[in-house]
């Protein structure tokens, strides 16, 4: 047995060990975990990036990576209308939206925004760094921005 199977076989012994709840997991589409996160975002994403109060219709958020350790979400998304056409860029910027999520009771909220239209700066990333959720899980924080931060750190 090679070291990465050893190391393998021992995380994976060690993910056995813990409650369902407690294991990284996707919520399934139309699952009522997925629906909570996507109910704590949507708010979210109107006070933040919604320019116009004139939308036709409701906002829905169309899921790319979710991801979910206990109490906490890793979460990335595109905006679209309830009938899945795309949201006019006169109402919403053209955005893949980045957030990071806890549970607090049975409701889910944005407790930090990743979103960006660019990679920022090393002055800007230290700062992300420094406002970042200190409790939030490593493992939760996507490949990009973690990369970023211990470049940063």
């Amino acid at each position: 047995m090679n070291t990465k199977t050893l190391i393998f076989a021992f995380l994976s012994s060690v993910s056995c060990i813990a409650c369902a709840d407690d294991a990284l997991h996707t919520p399934k589409p139309g699952s009522e975990e997925r629906q909570s996160i996507c109910d704590g975002a949507r708010p979210f994403v109107v006070k933040e990036y919604v320019t116009s109060k004139k939308l036709s219709q409701p906002i829905l958020l169309k899921i790319k990576r979710m991801n979910v350790l206990g109490n906490y979400c890793s979460f990335q998304a595109t905006p679209v209308l309830k009938d899945g056409s795309a949201v006019d860029t006169e109402h919403i910027m053209d955005i893949v939206f980045d957030f990071c999520l806890k549970k607090t009771g049975d409701t889910w909220e944005v407790i930090y925004d990743l979103s960006s239209t660019d990679v920022p700066s090393d002055t800007e990333l230290k700062q992300m760094w420094n406002d970042f959720p200190k409790d939030f899980p490593s493992t939760l924080i996507p490949e990009f921005w973690r990369n970023h931060f211990n470049r940063v750190k």
